[in-house]
């Protein structure tokens, strides 16, 4: 093989060097449009990284924006729960600063009377006393 090697010499003229040069030219063209191709995907896979982050991003905020307002419904509805115990509490607070009303409540649940006084309870009047206390 050697042998045959040897005896093939190559002709230096301008048709072997237009050869060799163009060949160099594609192989360095080819290697440009390699190396334009690797950049192109690194670019893309970027790229799409990026945008997969900012979309993710994007979702987990929606989720917590999601779970503050649901926390702000159960927080309002306490609240309205609140609000309607206080009204009731400042309700029962004037009744219990209102003489009348105190001496009602003391007699029908502690069973208190006047001085020379007699206390009857009937039915109707137990029944309506423990509607009234359990409001």
């Amino acid at each position: 093989m050697k042998d045959k090697q040897k005896k093939v010499k190559v002709l230096d003229n301008d048709f072997y060097r237009q050869q060799v040069a163009s060949e160099k030219q594609k192989k360095a063209h080819s290697r440009k449009l390699k190396n334009h191709r690797l950049k192109m995907r690194l670019i893309y896979g970027v790229a799409c990284l990026v945008t997969f982050l900012c979309l993710w991003s994007v979702g987990k905020n929606l989720w917590q924006t999601h779970l503050v307002k649901q926390q702000t419904v159960t927080a309002q509805k306490n609240l309205n729960t609140v609000k309607k115990e206080n009204e009731k509490l400042k309700i029962r607070v004037k009744q219990l600063n209102d003489n009348d009303y105190l001496e009602k409540l003391i007699r029908e649940r502690y069973y208190y009377s006047r001085d020379n006084e007699t206390v009857y309870n009937l039915p109707e009047d137990k029944a309506k006393s423990l509607m009234d206390s359990g409001k």
